[in-house]
């Protein structure tokens, strides 16, 4: 993926090239999409979740692997990275947060 930009709010964010690199070519043609709007904004902000999904495993899993991205409807800013990993040896997805420094992965 070259470039990914989230719009919301007036204000936009560009996702450093160091995070895009996270994503798997195969899993830029596999979006998944979820929100919230209808919640208390004290524990999260209104939020869009964006979720390049990897390729579909051999065996069936809880979760599909892939990694997402989470930004707020608010002001546009990247909340939360986070990588779904298979858990090897089981039929199990991990979800594993991606710590950030200056905008990419520690």
């Amino acid at each position: 993926m070259q470039r990914l930009d989230f719009l919301s709010s007036g204000r936009e964010t560009r996702v450093a090239n160091c995070l895009l690199k996270l994503i798997s070519q195969d899993s830029s043609r596999r979006l998944f999409l979820t929100g919230s709007w209808y919640h208390d904004e004290s524990i999260v902000p209104h939020y869009i979740q964006i979720q390049f999904l990897d390729p579909p495993p051999a065996t069936e899993l809880p979760g599909r692997p892939g990694i997402r991205f989470l930004f707020s409807l608010r002001d546009a800013a990247l909340l939360q990275v986070t990588k779904v990993i298979p858990v090897p040896g089981e039929r199990a997805v991990r979800d594993h947060n991606i710590r950030l420094v200056n905008g990419c992965p520690e």
